[in-house]
């Protein structure tokens, strides 16, 4: 007798064997095409779908007859460059390297155009948002990468490119791409992200009085009534503009014939605040209105049209879930999972992780997980504070159950813990230049009694180079620091950042500097530890040295040095090379009550 499980994964290999040309076939069906529009900063519970009053989404409402809908689907991060690379890589932000508001994408990272690429499929991105452009290296792989805000005149003038412009150059792309060649294509629109000025008629359609611009991160605290009620009418008439073009652009599919050989999975990035846990925006905090997002996946043919899933999942799992249609193998170390494995009865619960690492008016970070009915997180700056909800229960998390809950909250806790253990941790060594020095070079030798058995580089550039042999003793690294402009702001400019994670072994192995050669023009000072102690070479130190740890690497500078949006005379953090040391301890070394093994195991995560 088969189970549930094995006729799900049958189901599946039967869907991917039809989407895949069988060798010597002349019958077999096409490769399906593959299309990712993204409507940035829309919050999932503003869509008629999710089950909002207004009539905000009639476009995206009909596409989910067609599809599959998930009613609990988390971004990984609150802003988008960290979600979206998530979506992009399969990865979690830290393990892409895109975490904050300077670091582009590890070089590491392998993009979902590039390995589509491999495949054969021709692949166009058209972008709005200058957080997914070519300057954080989100433009690999692609056929046709245009950024539709590099001629803007304005530095905020991206943010009223509208979805109609992204459509008509998209079927221009489309209609010019080889005709034999499947295509995939990302579509990143941004109607609804703030400021809120829509267009003729939408601006009256939820507001007899509209008071354009409507700035959710500008709202007055407390929040004025009337202003509230006009900022989100604003953001409403947004989407609908937005969802009106959503469904101009399936028109345009089904006109020319690519509709029910097309996977197309519509989404959001994150979501937008307004006041909701007292601040407005995005990039700010965890909570759902910020981090839960629609997510809907139609697949060819319109298979599974309809059904409705109610399993938490993650932006991490739309990759993995794309490779396995194709049946390509996945990429060691990706964090998704199949999606479609949860369209059974009694799906596995799998923890799905959010992070925050982002400086605006203040540097916010938080880190969180949702398992289940639970989510959890915790915000470390500006206002440390803990939080878990009943998500099933209270979906607006209004009654926080900290003191409540004292089990889940040390369950969540730890598997927090441990998957933090797999990310990011080590000795770092980042060197970090000036914002007005062009031509500076960090040119750096280091060597070991142990061995060096892991280098990873979270924000190198094209030219940078670092040379290891794992199981080596020596690394030698050879990068430029030019300062890079502030392409997101369009002003000042910010210092170039190169970072190393290296492990090494044993831990406690010596590690030493060596010293500059004569010929290296800049001799960069290096700083040790979270005390920043100066020191240059020759010098040595203890791989896991207590004097050289910190919790977090985003907390090794003040908000003042991080901020970026001074001027090209100002040096906010002092140029040189930082040492510090991340947590490192494996998952399975970390300490765990004995009472709490035997639940975890239950739960199947040990």
């Amino acid at each position: 007798m088969t189970s549930p499980v094995n006729k799900g994964f049958l189901s599946l290999l039967l869907l991917a064997a039809a989407m895949t040309t069988a060798c010597g076939s002349e019958e077999a069906a096409p490769r399906p095409n593959v299309v990712l529009y993204l409507v940035d900063t829309l919050r999932q519970d503003h869509l008629g779908v999710y089950g909002y009053e207004r009539q905000t989404s009639p476009s995206i409402d009909a596409l989910a007859q067609d599809a599959i809908l998930f009613e609990q689907a988390f971004a990984t991060s609150s802003w988008t460059k960290a979600s979206t690379g998530s979506l992009l890589t399969g990865l979690q932000p830290r393990q892409h390297g895109a975490v904050s508001r300077n670091n582009p994408l590890s070089g590491d990272t392998e993009l979902l155009s590039e390995i589509l690429s491999a495949l054969g499929y021709y692949c166009a991105a058209i972008i709005t948002n200058p957080f997914v452009a070519e300057h954080w290296g989100f433009n690999r792989g692609y056929d046709h990468f245009e950024d539709l805000g590099e001629q803007v005149a304005t530095a905020g003038g991206w943010m009223q490119i509208h979805a109609q412009e992204v459509n008509e150059r998209a079927f221009e792309v489309l209609d010019d791409r080889p005709p034999e060649e499947p295509f995939f294509l990302y579509l990143h629109t941004i109607d609804p992200h703030g400021p809120n000025d829509p267009l003729e008629p939408y601006d009256t359609l939820f507001t007899d009085t509209p008071r354009p611009p409507g700035i959710a991160s500008k709202l007055d605290k407390p929040a004025q009534p009337m202003q509230l009620r006009n900022t989100v009418a604003l953001y409403d008439s947004e989407i609908r503009y937005a969802d009106d073009q959503f469904g101009v652009f399936l028109q345009g599919l089904k006109d020319r014939g690519l509709y029910d050989n097309t996977v197309i999975w519509f989404l959001s990035d994150h979501g937008e605040e307004f006041l909701d846990h007292g601040r407005g925006g995005h990039g700010t905090q965890l909570f759902n209105e910020l981090v839960k997002i629609p997510l809907i996946l139609k697949l060819p043919q319109q298979k599974h049209a309809g059904q409705v899933v109610s399993t938490p999942v993650s932006l991490v799992d739309v990759l993995v879930t794309q490779l396995d249609l194709h049946q390509h193998p996945r990429p060691d170390g990706l964090a998704g999972r199949n999606l479609l494995e949860v369209l059974g009865p009694d799906p596995d619960e799998v923890p799905i992780f959010l992070d925050l690492n982002l400086t605006k008016q203040e540097l916010y970070i938080s880190e969180g997980i949702v398992l289940g009915d639970y989510k959890y997180f915790e915000e470390l700056l500006p206002e440390p504070q803990e939080y878990l909800f009943n998500i099933r229960e209270d979906p607006g998390e209004n009654r926080n159950l900290v003191d409540l809950r004292p089990e889940k909250l040390a369950e969540l806790k730890l598997l927090l813990e441990m998957q933090r253990a797999t990310e990011q941790s080590g000795l770092v060594v980042k060197g970090i230049g000036g914002k007005t020095s062009a031509g500076d070079s960090w040119n750096m030798t280091l060597s070991t009694e142990g061995a060096f058995v892991d280098v990873s580089s979270t924000d190198l550039e094209s030219g940078d180079r670092v040379d290891y042999e794992v199981g080596g003793s020596t690394v030698t690294i050879r990068c430029d620091l030019s300062p890079r402009s502030d392409s997101a702001a369009g002003k000042g400019r910010i210092p170039d950042e190169d970072t190393l994670i290296i492990r090494v072994d044993p831990p406690d192995a010596r590690v030493f500097v060596q010293p500059y050669k004569a010929d290296q023009a800049v001799r960069m000072p290096i700083y040790l530890g979270p005390e920043r102690k100066k020191a240059r070479p020759p010098l040595d130190f203890v791989g896991n040295d207590d004097s050289l740890h910190v919790e977090q690497l985003s907390t090794l500078f003040t908000q003042a040095e991080r901020n970026s949006m001074g001027s090209d005379g100002d040096v906010n953090i002092p140029p040189g090379v930082y040492v510090v040391r991340l947590p490192d301890s494996p998952s399975d070394e970390i300490g765990i009550p004995a009472d709490m093994v035997e639940r975890l195991k239950a739960l199947g995560y040990l």
